[in-house]
């Protein structure tokens, strides 16, 4: 299951409530209105170019238990949404930023691909100069030496407790970027540790709350006692396109 706020997350102004325009449909219709602002622009981050068919407001306005004529008040007498062909209405603030999030997305995913084609190039070249060192032809009378193998008996590794490796996670990964499976949160979900030791998630750069935390730690130790842990690294931005 993929939680809502990795798929509709958007910025939005603390101080919103403090705009003109939103003082003033405030003070002339309540504080129901302001309401009914974010239930228009939440329902215009859900769409996929960000706008809503004015032809659709009636079906919206039932489903949130308020009028028609309040709902289109908002969105055409207060300057708060643009109207588009009498077809559609959006807001200009929201595709700002949204433009800016998928800008951001689109440069991840560029720098993960250039970083994994220069990967793959030294990979090559590394192949191609032990390839070459390996067709040089010896004399016959200079055999190459075989080395005994000597296999040395596997110690069995002896496995961190919970909190142990929680503590070597936190000293050593406060510089990597990581993801995690088998959570709630999408798999495209990065995070990071922070300076003081928290946990972040880069998609909002905000601190996990104690409960997804746990779930993070959780899955980190699950991938370590199954030796999967180093596949949920990203070396900065080049491994991001393997997401």
């Amino acid at each position: 299951m993929i939680k809502t706020k990795d798929i509709s997350w958007f910025s939005h102004d603390s101080n919103a409530k403090d705009h003109p325009k939103c003082m003033l449909i405030i003070d002339q219709m309540g504080l129901e209105a302001y309401g009914i602002f974010w239930i228009l622009i939440e329902t215009l981050r859900e769409q996929h170019d960000y706008r809503y068919p004015l032809s659709l407001i009636p079906s919206l306005a039932r489903k949130y238990n308020t009028t028609v004529a309040k709902m289109e008040t908002i969105v055409k007498n207060y300057d708060l949404f643009k109207i588009e062909d009498d077809n559609f209405f959006w807001n200009q603030s929201l595709k700002r930023r949204m433009q800016f999030l998928e800008n951001k997305k689109l440069q991840q995913i560029e720098a993960g691909k250039k970083g994994v084609l220069a990967k793959k190039m030294k990979q090559e070249q590394q192949l191609k100069e032990l390839s070459h060192i390996g067709s040089t032809n010896r004399p016959s009378f200079d055999p190459v030496p075989i080395k005994e193998n000597k296999k040395k008996p596997n110690k069995k590794k002896e496995k961190l407790s919970f909190s142990q490796f929680k503590n070597l996670f936190l000293e050593q990964n406060k510089d990597k970027i990581f993801f995690v499976e088998n959570t709630d949160f999408a798999k495209t979900t990065t995070f990071e540790i922070s300076p003081a030791g928290f946990i972040v998630n880069m998609h909002n750069n905000k601190i996990l709350t104690k409960e997804d935390a746990m779930e993070v730690w959780t899955a980190l130790y699950k991938a370590y006692s199954s030796d999967l842990l180093d596949k949920y690294f990203i070396k900065k931005e080049e491994d991001y396109a393997k997401v």
